[in-house]
């Protein structure tokens, strides 16, 4: 578990890496130590959080992290000042939600909507610089992995603004076109 608790990205993620191919229960208790360093060790946390955002990206992990209520977590960063701990947060929420109704249910029930919402319009206010184009785009790229196929989170999104977010972002001239891109994408859903 030390390893865990470096503040070395590479450490943590061989850690982590070890303690996933061992068994079940190795894999949930390590979600829950996970999710503890979150809340313990706020140096942490966007280093934990890029860490589960890249092993959200296998199918296996989004169930344990579903069974570990790893998104109600994840859902609570949304709203952190730390830039980066922002974006690998819109990461991770956006991977556990690819093709996963039950952790885009989470989304929903644990009050994330807003959230993501916020993320949207605080997007559509940065100045068009290229430091904020990753941000814009993970944030579209989220909010498109987290309402596709799921009519219930459409509309929750549609009320809260999304569409009106969404526009003011894509109208801006000079926005980065990888944004445009996923905005677009996630438009068809609004």
């Amino acid at each position: 578990m030390a390893g865990i608790l470096s503040g070395d990205k590479a450490t943590v993620e061989e850690a982590l890496k070890k303690l996933l191919d061992q068994d079940d229960d190795c894999s949930v208790e390590l979600c829950r130590d996970l999710l503890t360093t979150l809340d313990t060790h706020r140096e942490l946390q966007a280093n934990v959080v890029e860490v589960l955002a890249a092993f959200s990206r296998e199918d296996s992990f989004r169930d344990l992290a579903l069974s570990c209520g790893v998104v109600p977590r994840l859902c609570l960063l949304l709203s952190s000042e730390e830039r980066n701990t922002q974006l690998q947060t819109l990461r991770a929420v956006g991977n556990l939600c690819f093709d996963h109704d039950g952790n885009r249910g989470l989304v929903l029930s644990s009050g994330g909507c807003p959230l993501l919402i916020e993320q949207l319009k605080s997007s559509s206010r940065l100045p068009v610089a290229r430091e904020f184009d990753r941000l814009k785009c993970v944030t579209c790229g989220c909010l498109l992995n987290t309402v596709n196929d799921n009519d219930k989170l459409c509309k929750e999104m549609l009320g809260l603004g999304a569409a009106e977010h969404l526009s003011a972002l894509l109208a801006r001239p000079g926005e980065d076109e990888s944004t445009i891109t996923m905005g677009l994408k996630l438009s068809t859903f609004y």
